[in-house]
Protein backbone atom coordinates (compact mmCIF):
# COMPACT_ATOMS: atom_id res chain seq x y z
CA UNK A 1 0.00 0.00 0.00
CA UNK A 2 2.82 2.36 0.95
CA UNK A 3 4.69 1.53 -2.26
CA UNK A 4 1.58 2.24 -4.32
CA UNK A 5 1.06 5.61 -2.59
CA UNK A 6 4.70 6.57 -3.19
CA UNK A 7 4.34 5.61 -6.85
CA UNK A 8 1.21 7.75 -7.20
CA UNK A 9 2.97 10.73 -5.61
CA UNK A 10 5.90 10.38 -8.00
CA UNK A 11 3.47 10.22 -10.93
CA UNK A 12 1.66 13.33 -9.64
CA UNK A 13 4.92 15.24 -9.22
CA UNK A 14 6.02 14.29 -12.73
CA UNK A 15 2.80 15.84 -14.03
CA UNK A 16 2.73 18.94 -11.85
CA UNK A 17 6.31 20.04 -12.37
CA UNK A 18 6.21 20.33 -16.21
CA UNK A 19 2.77 21.95 -15.94
CA UNK A 20 4.11 24.52 -13.51
CA UNK A 21 7.07 25.23 -15.78
CA UNK A 22 4.70 25.74 -18.69
CA UNK A 23 2.69 28.24 -16.69
CA UNK A 24 5.86 30.15 -15.83
CA UNK A 25 6.81 30.30 -19.51
CA UNK A 26 3.34 31.62 -20.36
CA UNK A 27 3.54 34.62 -18.05
CA UNK A 28 1.95 37.59 -19.83
CA UNK A 29 3.09 41.11 -18.91
CA UNK A 30 0.64 43.70 -17.68
CA UNK A 31 1.78 46.04 -20.43
CA UNK A 32 4.47 46.44 -23.06
CA UNK A 33 5.00 49.63 -25.04
CA UNK A 34 1.42 50.09 -26.21
CA UNK A 35 0.77 53.50 -27.73
CA UNK A 36 -2.41 54.00 -25.72
CA UNK A 37 -3.59 57.31 -24.26
CA UNK A 38 -7.17 56.66 -23.13
CA UNK A 39 -9.33 59.23 -21.35
CA UNK A 40 -10.89 58.29 -18.03
CA UNK A 41 -13.76 60.17 -16.41
CA UNK A 42 -13.44 59.60 -12.67
CA UNK A 43 -15.17 60.67 -9.48
CA UNK A 44 -18.02 59.71 -7.23
CA UNK A 45 -21.18 58.51 -8.88
CA UNK A 46 -23.97 61.10 -9.27
CA UNK A 47 -21.41 63.86 -9.80
CA UNK A 48 -21.95 64.54 -13.49
CA UNK A 49 -19.73 61.82 -14.94
CA UNK A 50 -22.31 60.86 -17.55
CA UNK A 51 -22.84 64.50 -18.51
CA UNK A 52 -19.12 64.80 -19.27
CA UNK A 53 -19.27 61.57 -21.25
CA UNK A 54 -22.17 62.96 -23.27
CA UNK A 55 -20.34 66.21 -23.99
CA UNK A 56 -16.93 64.79 -24.86
CA UNK A 57 -18.28 62.01 -27.05
CA UNK A 58 -20.44 64.50 -28.96
CA UNK A 59 -17.26 65.44 -30.80
CA UNK A 60 -15.98 63.23 -33.61
CA UNK A 61 -12.81 61.87 -31.99
CA UNK A 62 -13.74 60.11 -28.75
CA UNK A 63 -15.84 57.06 -27.92
CA UNK A 64 -16.72 55.94 -24.38
CA UNK A 65 -18.89 52.83 -23.95
CA UNK A 66 -21.43 52.21 -21.19
CA UNK A 67 -19.91 51.54 -17.79
CA UNK A 68 -17.77 48.40 -17.73
CA UNK A 69 -17.50 48.03 -13.92
CA UNK A 70 -14.78 45.39 -14.15
CA UNK A 71 -11.56 47.04 -15.35
CA UNK A 72 -10.04 47.21 -11.86
CA UNK A 73 -11.01 43.60 -11.21
CA UNK A 74 -9.36 42.47 -14.46
CA UNK A 75 -6.09 44.24 -13.63
CA UNK A 76 -5.90 43.09 -10.00
CA UNK A 77 -6.59 39.49 -11.00
CA UNK A 78 -3.76 39.59 -13.52
CA UNK A 79 -1.32 41.15 -11.05
CA UNK A 80 -2.16 38.36 -8.62
CA UNK A 81 -1.96 35.58 -11.23
CA UNK A 82 0.01 36.61 -14.34
CA UNK A 83 0.93 33.07 -15.33
CA UNK A 84 -1.86 32.07 -17.64
CA UNK A 85 -1.62 31.12 -21.30
CA UNK A 86 -2.66 33.65 -23.91
CA UNK A 87 -5.82 31.89 -25.07
CA UNK A 88 -7.15 31.51 -21.54
CA UNK A 89 -6.25 35.11 -20.68
CA UNK A 90 -8.11 36.40 -23.73
CA UNK A 91 -11.18 34.30 -22.96
CA UNK A 92 -11.16 35.27 -19.29
CA UNK A 93 -10.73 38.98 -19.93
CA UNK A 94 -13.27 39.24 -22.73
CA UNK A 95 -15.67 37.07 -20.76
CA UNK A 96 -15.39 39.36 -17.74
CA UNK A 97 -16.29 42.38 -19.86
CA UNK A 98 -19.05 40.45 -21.64
CA UNK A 99 -20.77 39.39 -18.41
CA UNK A 100 -20.49 42.70 -16.56
CA UNK A 101 -23.62 44.43 -15.30
CA UNK A 102 -24.28 46.67 -18.31
CA UNK A 103 -22.79 44.45 -21.00
CA UNK A 104 -26.19 44.12 -22.68
CA UNK A 105 -25.93 47.86 -23.42
CA UNK A 106 -22.62 47.53 -25.27
CA UNK A 107 -22.87 48.17 -29.02
CA UNK A 108 -22.40 44.44 -29.62
CA UNK A 109 -22.43 41.24 -27.59
CA UNK A 110 -20.73 39.25 -30.36
CA UNK A 111 -17.17 38.82 -29.09
CA UNK A 112 -15.94 36.06 -31.39
CA UNK A 113 -14.32 38.42 -33.96
CA UNK A 114 -12.45 40.17 -31.15
CA UNK A 115 -11.20 36.87 -29.76
CA UNK A 116 -10.01 35.70 -33.17
CA UNK A 117 -8.15 38.94 -33.74
CA UNK A 118 -6.42 38.65 -30.37
CA UNK A 119 -5.37 35.07 -31.08
CA UNK A 120 -3.45 36.38 -34.10
CA UNK A 121 -1.43 38.75 -31.91
CA UNK A 122 2.32 38.09 -32.30
CA UNK A 123 3.87 36.62 -29.16
CA UNK A 124 6.12 39.64 -28.71
CA UNK A 125 3.10 41.98 -28.61
CA UNK A 126 0.97 40.11 -26.08
CA UNK A 127 -0.01 41.84 -22.86
CA UNK A 128 -3.10 42.43 -20.77
CA UNK A 129 -3.08 46.05 -21.91
CA UNK A 130 -3.27 44.82 -25.51
CA UNK A 131 -6.41 42.80 -24.75
CA UNK A 132 -8.07 45.69 -22.93
CA UNK A 133 -7.20 48.18 -25.67
CA UNK A 134 -8.57 45.87 -28.34
CA UNK A 135 -11.81 45.44 -26.39
CA UNK A 136 -12.45 49.18 -26.22
CA UNK A 137 -11.41 49.66 -29.86
CA UNK A 138 -13.76 46.85 -30.88
CA UNK A 139 -16.65 48.58 -29.08
CA UNK A 140 -15.64 51.85 -30.74
CA UNK A 141 -15.69 50.28 -34.20
CA UNK A 142 -19.23 49.05 -33.66
CA UNK A 143 -20.68 52.28 -32.27
CA UNK A 144 -18.54 55.09 -33.69
CA UNK A 145 -16.23 53.78 -36.41
CA UNK A 146 -14.75 57.17 -37.30
CA UNK A 147 -13.57 57.84 -33.74
CA UNK A 148 -9.84 57.67 -33.08
CA UNK A 149 -9.64 57.54 -29.28
CA UNK A 150 -11.41 55.60 -26.57
CA UNK A 151 -12.13 56.20 -22.92
CA UNK A 152 -14.02 54.93 -19.90
CA UNK A 153 -16.60 56.37 -17.52
CA UNK A 154 -17.06 54.06 -14.55
CA UNK A 155 -17.25 55.62 -11.06
CA UNK A 156 -16.14 52.30 -9.55
CA UNK A 157 -12.73 52.92 -11.14
CA UNK A 158 -12.08 55.43 -8.38
CA UNK A 159 -10.97 52.55 -6.17
CA UNK A 160 -8.59 51.13 -8.80
CA UNK A 161 -6.77 54.19 -10.11
CA UNK A 162 -3.21 53.12 -9.21
CA UNK A 163 -3.73 49.80 -11.00
CA UNK A 164 -5.29 51.46 -14.06
CA UNK A 165 -2.49 54.00 -14.20
CA UNK A 166 0.09 51.26 -13.95
CA UNK A 167 -1.34 49.65 -17.08
CA UNK A 168 -1.89 52.94 -18.95
CA UNK A 169 0.87 55.36 -17.91
CA UNK A 170 -0.04 57.76 -20.73
CA UNK A 171 -3.73 57.95 -19.83
CA UNK A 172 -5.34 61.25 -18.91
CA UNK A 173 -8.17 61.79 -16.46
CA UNK A 174 -10.89 64.26 -15.62
CA UNK A 175 -12.06 64.20 -12.01
CA UNK A 176 -15.47 65.79 -11.67
CA UNK A 177 -16.38 66.99 -8.18
CA UNK A 178 -19.84 67.86 -6.93
CA UNK A 179 -21.25 69.16 -3.64
CA UNK A 180 -21.46 66.18 -1.28
CA UNK A 181 -25.00 66.93 -0.12
CA UNK A 182 -26.24 67.06 -3.71
CA UNK A 183 -24.54 63.72 -4.40
CA UNK A 184 -26.09 62.07 -1.35
CA UNK A 185 -29.56 63.28 -2.29
CA UNK A 186 -29.08 62.04 -5.85
CA UNK A 187 -27.91 58.63 -4.63
CA UNK A 188 -31.03 58.35 -2.47
CA UNK A 189 -33.34 59.46 -5.29
CA UNK A 190 -31.98 56.88 -7.71
CA UNK A 191 -32.24 54.12 -5.12
CA UNK A 192 -28.55 53.23 -5.07
CA UNK A 193 -28.54 53.85 -1.32
CA UNK A 194 -31.30 53.99 1.23
CA UNK A 195 -29.06 55.19 4.07
CA UNK A 196 -27.72 58.77 3.80
CA UNK A 197 -24.69 57.89 5.92
CA UNK A 198 -23.64 55.13 3.51
CA UNK A 199 -24.08 57.43 0.50
CA UNK A 200 -22.00 60.11 2.23
CA UNK A 201 -19.26 57.59 3.00
CA UNK A 202 -19.18 56.55 -0.66
CA UNK A 203 -18.77 60.17 -1.77
CA UNK A 204 -15.99 60.84 0.75
CA UNK A 205 -14.05 57.71 -0.21
CA UNK A 206 -14.34 58.25 -3.96
CA UNK A 207 -13.48 61.95 -3.92
CA UNK A 208 -10.60 61.37 -1.53
CA UNK A 209 -9.13 58.64 -3.74
CA UNK A 210 -9.52 60.71 -6.91
CA UNK A 211 -8.26 63.97 -5.40
CA UNK A 212 -5.14 62.30 -3.98
CA UNK A 213 -4.55 60.67 -7.36
CA UNK A 214 -4.94 64.03 -9.10
CA UNK A 215 -2.57 65.84 -6.74
CA UNK A 216 0.14 63.27 -7.48
CA UNK A 217 -0.33 63.63 -11.26
CA UNK A 218 -1.18 67.28 -11.97
CA UNK A 219 -0.09 67.05 -15.60
CA UNK A 220 -2.39 64.13 -16.36
CA UNK A 221 -5.48 64.85 -14.27
CA UNK A 222 -7.77 67.84 -14.58
CA UNK A 223 -10.26 68.50 -11.78
CA UNK A 224 -13.47 70.34 -12.55
CA UNK A 225 -16.54 71.17 -10.52
CA UNK A 226 -20.00 70.11 -11.58
CA UNK A 227 -21.29 73.51 -10.60
CA UNK A 228 -18.80 75.25 -12.93
CA UNK A 229 -19.66 72.90 -15.78
CA UNK A 230 -23.37 73.66 -15.41
CA UNK A 231 -22.88 77.42 -14.94
CA UNK A 232 -20.36 77.97 -17.74
CA UNK A 233 -20.33 74.82 -19.90
CA UNK A 234 -18.52 76.38 -22.86
CA UNK A 235 -15.55 77.54 -20.78
CA UNK A 236 -15.21 74.28 -18.86
CA UNK A 237 -15.66 72.12 -21.96
CA UNK A 238 -12.99 74.16 -23.73
CA UNK A 239 -10.63 73.53 -20.80
CA UNK A 240 -11.27 69.78 -20.98
CA UNK A 241 -10.84 69.63 -24.75
CA UNK A 242 -7.56 71.54 -24.57
CA UNK A 243 -6.33 69.25 -21.79
CA UNK A 244 -7.21 66.11 -23.76
CA UNK A 245 -6.18 67.55 -27.14
CA UNK A 246 -9.69 67.17 -28.52
CA UNK A 247 -11.32 69.52 -31.01
CA UNK A 248 -13.90 71.77 -29.34
CA UNK A 249 -17.17 72.99 -30.79
CA UNK A 250 -20.28 74.52 -29.22
CA UNK A 251 -22.30 71.69 -30.72
CA UNK A 252 -20.76 69.34 -28.14
CA UNK A 253 -22.82 71.14 -25.50
CA UNK A 254 -25.92 72.18 -27.36
CA UNK A 255 -26.64 69.48 -29.95
CA UNK A 256 -29.16 66.74 -29.23
CA UNK A 257 -27.46 63.70 -27.74
CA UNK A 258 -27.18 60.51 -29.80
CA UNK A 259 -28.72 58.06 -27.33
CA UNK A 260 -28.12 55.13 -29.65
CA UNK A 261 -24.39 55.74 -29.80
CA UNK A 262 -24.12 56.09 -26.01
CA UNK A 263 -26.14 52.91 -25.55
CA UNK A 264 -27.34 53.31 -21.98
CA UNK A 265 -28.76 56.74 -21.21
CA UNK A 266 -32.19 55.87 -22.60
CA UNK A 267 -32.29 52.67 -20.54
CA UNK A 268 -31.53 53.99 -17.05
CA UNK A 269 -34.02 56.32 -15.36
CA UNK A 270 -31.29 58.11 -13.42
CA UNK A 271 -29.70 59.24 -16.72
CA UNK A 272 -32.83 61.10 -17.81
CA UNK A 273 -31.41 64.57 -17.11
CA UNK A 274 -28.38 63.86 -19.30
CA UNK A 275 -30.52 64.31 -22.41
CA UNK A 276 -31.66 67.75 -21.27
CA UNK A 277 -29.88 71.05 -21.98
CA UNK A 278 -27.04 71.80 -19.57
CA UNK A 279 -28.41 73.93 -16.75
CA UNK A 280 -28.16 74.85 -13.08
CA UNK A 281 -31.43 73.40 -11.78
CA UNK A 282 -29.73 70.62 -9.80
CA UNK A 283 -27.15 72.81 -8.07
CA UNK A 284 -27.71 73.13 -4.32
CA UNK A 285 -30.94 71.18 -4.11
CA UNK A 286 -29.44 68.41 -1.97
CA UNK A 287 -29.73 70.27 1.31
CA UNK A 288 -33.34 71.22 0.55
CA UNK A 289 -34.31 67.65 -0.30
CA UNK A 290 -32.47 66.05 2.61
CA UNK A 291 -33.80 68.46 5.23
CA UNK A 292 -31.98 70.06 8.14
CA UNK A 293 -32.04 66.96 10.34
CA UNK A 294 -30.20 64.74 7.83
CA UNK A 295 -27.89 67.59 6.82
CA UNK A 296 -26.84 68.00 10.46
CA UNK A 297 -26.30 64.25 10.72
CA UNK A 298 -24.12 64.24 7.60
CA UNK A 299 -22.07 67.33 8.43
CA UNK A 300 -19.42 65.53 10.55
CA UNK A 301 -18.90 63.04 7.70
CA UNK A 302 -18.80 65.50 4.81
CA UNK A 303 -17.36 68.73 6.20
CA UNK A 304 -13.62 67.97 6.04
CA UNK A 305 -13.74 66.62 2.50
CA UNK A 306 -16.05 69.43 1.40
CA UNK A 307 -13.56 71.98 2.69
CA UNK A 308 -10.65 70.20 1.00
CA UNK A 309 -12.50 70.44 -2.32
CA UNK A 310 -13.40 74.10 -1.86
CA UNK A 311 -17.02 73.82 -0.76
CA UNK A 312 -18.52 75.67 2.20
Amino acid sequence: MGHQMTSKLKTLKSFVRPHYMLLAMDKTPLRLEEDASPIFIIGSGRSGNTLIRRILTAGPELYIPPETYVLGQIIRRHLFQPRINWEDLCQLTIGTFATSEDSHMFPTCEMRPLFEKLMDTPVTERSLARIVCEFYKYMMQQAKPLATRWGDKTPMNSGSLPQIDRMFPQAKYVHIVRDGYDVVASYLNMGRYSCPLEAAGRWVQATNDCHAFAEARPHRVIEIRYEDLCTDPERVTTLMCNFFNLAYSKQMIHDQVDAGMLGDIDKRAHYANVTQPVGTASIGKGRRELGSSIVNELRPILSDQMAKLGYT
